[in-house]
């Protein structure tokens, strides 16, 4: 009986000591899970005439989304200006450069920002300027004779991948209200990608018109985002600070 009992009091000492490790071990770790308070977006675009910065504090799960406004914003020395942009969460602060070729083939550019005592920083290479060679600027295909389209493009340096676009013709979706659809998309890192005559299908019809052929180079930190870094070309946040250049040609669809 005295050797049951001592047997019970070991195992209860036992369960007790496992319970006790399993509770401190779950301790609030001493270095946070996220040590980021903000998260950064921006692409800059050889094609676009205006430059964006997005800088969002990292909120806990479910808190609405917001922007941070009251940041100082730099790029290669040019301070940004700060806008307000429309979007479905409501009225989203970013950080804007109007200024027409700024961007340019092959340069580097120093991302700068300074919010609340701190300092975020970004380096991107954009990637070196191409040309699709497999099309004129302009061509007609006819849907009844194509069986498909063999794009191809020169290699651009020092690009790791490229994004390619079929953006339709213009739609009435609604009387007086027009828009283009991203019909096809597709991403390779080789210099070639096939566009089947199928992807010209709208809406379970098809279409003839005018469409727009898009290829576009990504820089390195472009193609580790989207290959799941969370932090990718910044230093002191999450997010991307990436760069692209892109080549377009018009194909005019039509029926024989």
């Amino acid at each position: 009986m005295r050797i049951a009992s001592r047997l019970f009091r070991l195992l209860v000492f036992i369960l007790s000591f496992s319970i006790f490790l399993i509770v401190t071990s779950c301790d609030v770790p001493v270095e946070p899970l996220f040590k980021y308070d903000y998260s950064v977006l921006s692409v800059l675009s050889v094609d676009s005439s205006v430059q964006r910065v997005g800088i969002y504090p990292i909120l806990p799960w479910g808190e609405k989304v917001s922007s941070e406004g009251s940041a100082v914003v730099t790029i290669n020395g040019k301070r940004l200006v700060r806008i307000s942009e429309l979007y479905r969460e409501g009225w989203i602060y970013k950080y804007a450069l109007y200024e027409p070729g700024f961007v340019k083939p092959g340069e580097i550019y120093e991302l700068r920002i300074e919010v609340k005592g701190l300092v975020i920083t970004g380096t991107t290479k954009v990637p070196g300027i191409f040309r699709i060679t497999s099309h004129p600027r302009e061509s007609t295909i006819y849907l009844s004779d194509t069986t498909y389209i063999r794009l191809r493009w020169e290699k651009s340096l020092d690009a790791y991948g490229y994004i390619v676009r079929l953006i339709s013709p213009p739609i009435e979706v609604s009387p007086g209200i027009f828009v283009r659809w991203k019909i096809f998309i597709t991403y390779t890192d080789s210099n070639e990608a096939i566009i089947e005559p199928g992807k010209f299908n709208i809406l379970n019809r098809y279409i003839p018109g005018r469409y727009v052929i898009n290829v576009t180079a990504i820089d390195k930190n472009l193609s580790l985002y989207y290959e799941g870094n969370m932090s990718s070309g910044l230093n002191g946040a999450l997010g991307v600070f990436g760069s692209t250049v892109s080549d377009s040609v018009i194909v005019y669809v039509q029926w024989r």
